[in-house]
């Protein structure tokens, strides 16, 4: 059976896997004062290993693909950050960031296949707790160019048999983070099935076994290999990164 929960449709993607948490000082005074923000950098793209600076000065070197960085403190204000691929000179992208007192963000680097360059996409992670009982569940797709619109659902049984379920139908949305859906929490995992726009019959990706605990926050990514093999990746706000297995085909 369906869980009645709108997730949100999306352009196309691909990967990831690792962990936040630790933290660096890089203006100011201790994380922690009430005086700067925190950044951290997820590589979703088809670099190796990237390095995130600022100017000329480094905040975290040498990211692995599909993993997250740890998070560097920053002082309060405007920030324009680069990256490079490691231990190179060339920008590959830059992006400007915002930083609030207190705030959490997330810079997920992606490359397009059809127009092979880095891009960049902020996410903000100060989401509020949800109800008792509840997760909720945001999805970014990286790769909307490469492969057009697509429609996620999360439910209770196989993505195989969604065609013939009463699932809702989701909304198509641009390369931007959707909004979050809240989700009834539960320790039994549930599938997560990415279908091309509007037809439930052409599945695109089968996720298995995402468990959404009580309270948990969490994004799903989406991207896709230089191979075009899509690949989902769950960020959890503030924590780690994990490279969810599809299903076996």
């Amino acid at each position: 059976m369906t869980i009645p929960t709108r997730l949100v449709a999306l352009a196309a993607a691909s990967a990831l896997a690792a962990c936040g948490g630790d933290f660096e000082n890089v203006h100011g005074s201790s994380s922690g004062s009430g005086s700067e923000g925190n950044v951290r950098l997820v590589n979703a793209s088809q670099t190796s290993f990237l390095d995130l600076l600022e100017g000329t000065g480094s905040l975290r070197a040498g990211v692995p693909l599909y993993s997250a960085s740890g998070y560097v403190a920053l002082s309060s204000g405007s920030h324009t950050l680069t990256l490079r691929e490691q231990g190179t000179a060339t920008t590959l992208a830059s992006t400007a960031v915002s930083i609030g007192r207190d705030t959490y963000q997330t810079v997920v680097a992606s490359t397009s296949m059809s127009v092979g360059t880095l891009t960049t996409t902020v996410l903000s992670e100060d989401e509020s707790t949800p109800d008792n009982g509840q997760a909720k569940l945001r999805v970014l797709n990286t790769a909307d160019a490469d492969a057009g619109d697509v429609d996620v659902y999360v439910v209770t049984t196989a993505c195989t048999a969604l065609a013939a379920n009463a699932a809702v139908t989701v909304a198509s949305a641009t390369a931007v983070a959707t909004a979050y859906v809240q989700v009834t929490a539960s320790a039994t995992a549930y599938h997560v099935c990415v279908t091309a726009a509007g037809n439930k019959a052409d599945l695109r990706l089968d996720l298995p076994a995402v468990t959404l605990t009580d309270q948990r926050i969490a994004t799903l990514i989406l991207a896709r290999s230089a191979a075009g093999v899509m690949s989902g990746l769950v960020l959890d706000q503030q924590g780690s990164l994990t490279n969810v297995p599809p299903a076996a085909s």
